[in-house]
C-alpha cells in the first residue's frame, strides 16, 4: 500500500467520523429573519422575541385599538378581520393568533 492510498483511506476515515458525528447532534434552532424580532438583548427583563411568542389561544379581550386590533389582558395583541373586529366586545374571550408587538 503506497503513502497516498494510505492518507486517502485515513482522509475518509475522518470525513466519515465528522459526518457521522454531525448527523447524530441534536437539531439547533434555526432564526427566521423577521420573525425572531431582531437581536438577543443581555441583562433582566424579556429578551428577544422567539417564534414561541406567537400563539394560537382564546384570550380575554382587555382593549381594541381601530381598525383590526385586539388586545388581551397579558399584552398580546391579535390582528382580526373588520367584521370580527366589529363583534368582538371587550370583554369577551376571542380565539386568535396572539402575539407581542
Amino acid at each position: 500500500m503506497s503513502t497516498v492510498d494510505v492518507r486517502a483511506r485515513a482522509a475518509l476515515v475522518a470525513l466519515a467520523c465528522i459526518v457521522g458525528v454531525a448527523a447524530c447532534a441534536p437539531p439547533q434552532p434555526m432564526a427566521l429573519p423577521g420573525r425572531d424580532g431582531g437581536p438577543r438583548q443581555t441583562g433582566g427583563g424579556r429578551t428577544g422575541r422567539t417564534p414561541r411568542d406567537i400563539r394560537v389561544d382564546a384570550k380575554r379581550v382587555a382593549g381594541k385599538e381601530p381598525p383590526t386590533t385586539l388586545i388581551a389582558e397579558d399584552g398580546t395583541k391579535c390582528v382580526v378581520t373588520e367584521g370580527r373586529y366589529r363583534e368582538i366586545k371587550i370583554g369577551d374571550e376571542a380565539w386568535c393568533t396572539w402575539q407581542y408587538s
